[in-house]
């Protein structure tokens, strides 16, 4: 019947009308939500934990709920939070530009992209508990990792260009690095269009890496885990610089490396990446070849490492040949050319001549010293 005959009956209906256009909205918005934050990822549970094998690492898998925040400060270089017990809010450094590099705040050592201009006094200085933070910090089963210190983490949804998969929601990793390995991966699939790519690890608590260890000491003994795992605090993860590739829900180590995938090993140093486990290190890393496994250093660096088959132990040692004076220059594919030297810490504080560069970076090693990496 027409509804001004019925005036009456329809205020009657009117608030059961209501209630059910409300479902309908709260249905619709939840979905909306769902798909924006699991940007079309497999479905995972963030806290599931397994147990290593010959072939693959569990770690590769787990991911772990953190706070991490998303925003992007408005002044550059300024730390609003550090990050204590693998938990807590990351302070932001704010936006670089320049693709040249991985560079960022001298006061916190945080990443934009960007060289620091050299100040009037041509020298920086920094503290002894300087040498632990940076892009260039050697983390392994010698030298272990300090959380309390500034990050910006950013959560992989939420900043993912698309070209990859996010095994978990939850996955976070260094805002530089994945700014980096966003340009990485859109470049592989602009050739390989239909290669699956899907991201398992990032950013890793030390918590989440204890129950791992843990769990593959009790399945497998102490002396295999080592093969795969860095002890906890001695993990390469704790720093946000690494990302794992695999291909498909099933672990890390169906990402092989080989036939399309040899793309990465060769080209991954143009975008700061270094391979950063291989079978022909073993005896320095003391890790099974990992090819799943890529570690942000910076252009440059990933650059000479690559180039010259090192490990990241031994270019931190090589470095060590290298000073103001007589640097080791670095032209990398990326473009660009760098002055790389090492300076030994000598305490308490340890002045950085700059003299003769109009910009820099300078990172801790985490083990004597400060690499410094420079331009004029």
């Amino acid at each position: 019947m027409p509804a001004y005959r019925h005036a009456r009956r329809k205020a009657n209906y009117l608030p059961f009308t209501i209630a059910v256009c409300a479902v309908i909205a709260v249905i619709i918005i939840t979905v909306i939500v769902i798909v924006a934050t699991s940007g079309d990822e497999p479905t995972h549970s963030a806290n599931t934990t397994t147990t290593a094998t010959a072939t693959t690492r569990p770690a590769d898998t787990t991911a772990q709920s953190t706070t991490i925040s998303t925003t992007a400060a408005t002044t550059s270089g300024s730390a609003t939070g550090n990050r204590t017990s693998g938990s807590g809010n990351a302070g932001n450094s704010g936006s670089g530009s320049g693709a040249g590099g991985a560079y960022g705040s001298s006061d916190n050592m945080l990443y934009t992209g960007s060289l620091l201009t050299v100040p009037a006094s041509g020298s920086v200085t920094k503290t002894q508990k300087e040498v632990k933070y940076g892009l260039q910090i050697l983390v392994n089963n010698d030298y272990d990792y300090d959380e309390n210190q500034p990050t910006d983490h950013v959560m992989m949804t939420a900043f993912s260009d698309r070209a990859y998969k996010v095994a978990y929601t939850d996955l976070n990793a260094d805002r530089f690095t994945l700014q980096q390995f966003n340009r990485m991966t859109a470049d592989y699939k602009k050739i390989y269009p239909n290669e699956y790519l899907q991201v398992c690890s990032g950013y890793r608590t030390i918590a989440t890496q204890r129950r791992n260890f843990n769990n593959s000491v009790a399945a497998d003994g102490l002396e295999e885990t080592l093969k795969w795992f860095s002890k906890p605090g001695y993990s390469e993860h704790h720093t946000g610089f690494s990302i794992d590739f695999n291909t498909n829900a099933y672990g890390s180590a169906a990402f092989t490396g080989k036939g399309n995938q040899v793309w990465f090993s060769k080209n991954c140093h143009k975008y700061g990446f270094i391979l950063r486990y291989q079978a022909d290190k073993y005896d320095i890393t003391r890790i099974n070849a990992e090819p799943w496994h890529f570690r942000q250093v910076g252009i440059p660096h990933a650059d000479y490492i690559m180039k010259n088959n090192l490990c990241l132990e031994e270019y931190i040692e090589k470095i060590k040949n290298y000073s103001h004076d007589n640097p080791l220059t670095i032209t990398p594919d990326a473009g660009g050319t760098y002055n790389v030297y090492y300076v030994k810490s000598t305490g308490a504080s340890t002045v950085i001549d700059l003299s003769g560069y109009k910009s820099y970076y300078c990172s801790g090693n985490n083990v004597d010293g400060f690499i410094i990496t420079a331009q004029k």
